[in-house]
């Protein structure tokens, strides 16, 4: 539900901003998920769906999914237009013909989101890429570790197996 949420705000955003246009949605395979420091800066990228790009809108999802903030969108003349909301000196982006960057500085915890962009070409089609979630001022979890395969022939793990053969050949034997 907060996917068809996501888009049907990001199509009603881009043809509010651009006149009519066709938006796909494509699926990031891998979840990306960042805990930058508060007053830290932070870097963005959006990579252009076809061979060259004409510009770029950045979005951020608020409140699990159900609010979408248009933040910016940027043209490959440089231009900048910001959300009349938003604190346009700490959100800038720039472009290239493949790429976009958005560069937020001094990150608060108002910052936390789903940051999304949409790329679009020449024939204003654009494609709306899942984004990454930023979770300033956030820990993050402590990676898991998996447990070490235990030694099929005494059940015990590989490691204390080793040592347990090493301390029995060099204890002296009972004859």
């Amino acid at each position: 539900m907060t996917y068809l949420v996501l888009v049907w705000t990001t199509v009603t955003c881009l043809c509010w901003t651009s006149g009519s246009a066709q938006v796909q949605a494509q699926q990031n395979p891998k979840k990306v998920i960042r805990y930058p420091k508060i007053n830290s800066n932070e870097t963005l990228v959006c990579e252009c769906h076809q061979d060259t790009c004409d510009n770029f809108l950045w979005f951020r999802s608020l409140e699990n999914g159900t609010q979408l903030q248009f933040l910016v969108s940027v043209n490959n003349a440089g231009r900048n237009t910001h959300n009349n909301n938003l604190d346009a000196s700490r959100f800038k982006a720039t472009m290239n013909n493949v790429k976009s960057v958005l560069r937020i500085t001094k990150v608060t915890w108002e910052d936390s989101g789903l940051y999304s962009c949409v790329s679009k070409d020449k024939k204003t089609e654009g494609v709306w890429k899942s984004g990454i979630l930023l979770l300033p001022g956030v820990t993050p979890p402590a990676p898991t570790r998996k447990p070490k395969p235990e030694d099929p022939v005494c059940g015990c793990q590989k490691e204390s197996h080793i040592v347990q053969r090493k301390f029995s050949r060099l204890a002296p034997r009972n004859a």
